[in-house]
């Protein structure tokens, strides 16, 4: 265990171990005896203001949801921000991706306080907005279906297929 102040999300690729705090993304790598160690910090000026609250690995990408409503993409080699799109008017509670065989993102699914989740292509436009009737608090997304889980107590089930795009 390592004190790096409040963890808000957090994910692992083969690598790297990825956290999201308040404005930042801390990397840490994992030695041998599964000890934490830092290794870089993704932020700086096109940070995010306030908690990332989603992280999602695409490649060598990081994708970050926030608390200000941005969707930031971030190029792990370069330690820095690719692009930054206000995806919603609230909190960014959860991120799911869909991928193909090659592992390559075909949908993007963003899903937030304003009760909205939202369908993104790979090139990261807008294609379908769903309106759920609470604050959404967690997304996942298999080959067919899209679940949420709200505020409201409810468990919605969506078919969503690659021909939405």
């Amino acid at each position: 265990s390592i004190e790096c102040g409040a963890v808000y999300s957090i994910v692992i690729s083969s690598q790297l171990l990825f956290t999201g705090h308040n404005g930042h993304i801390k990397t840490w790598t994992i030695d041998l005896s599964y000890k934490l160690q830092p290794a870089f910090t993704l932020g700086g000026s096109k940070s995010h203001t306030g908690e990332i609250k989603a992280l999602l690995i695409i490649g060598n990408h990081i994708i970050s949801g926030g608390f200000d409503g941005y969707l930031k993409v971030w190029d792990v080699a370069l330690k820095e921000c690719m692009i930054s799109i206000r995806a919603h008017n609230n909190q960014i509670i959860s991120l799911a991706g869909a991928f193909d065989n090659n592992n390559t993102l075909i949908q993007l699914f963003t899903a937030s306080c304003d009760g909205t989740i939202q369908m993104w292509d790979h090139k990261l436009q807008l294609v379908h907005k769903f309106v759920h009737c609470g604050s959404i608090r967690t997304i996942c997304k298999n080959e067919e279906l899209l679940i949420s889980g709200s505020d409201d107590g409810s468990i919605r089930v969506i078919a969503v297929s690659y021909t939405h795009l």
